[in-house]
């Protein structure tokens, strides 16, 4: 069974991960300095991750 949301989150991280040429350590970097901002905005660490992983 094909999931439309699930579908469409895999569709987003590929995106992301075309943007940083598929390489793992520039969209850990990535994702890093994502999960930072967050943290500086005062969202709990546990939201952000749930977020970053969208």
């Amino acid at each position: 069974m094909k999931d439309p949301t699930i579908n469409r989150i895999r569709s987003i991280r590929h995106v992301i991960s075309k943007e940083f040429q598929h390489n793992p350590e520039k969209l850990i970097k990535y994702y890093i300095k994502l999960q930072k901002q967050f943290q500086r905005k005062g969202i709990p660490s546990s939201i952000s991750r749930r977020l970053i992983s969208l």
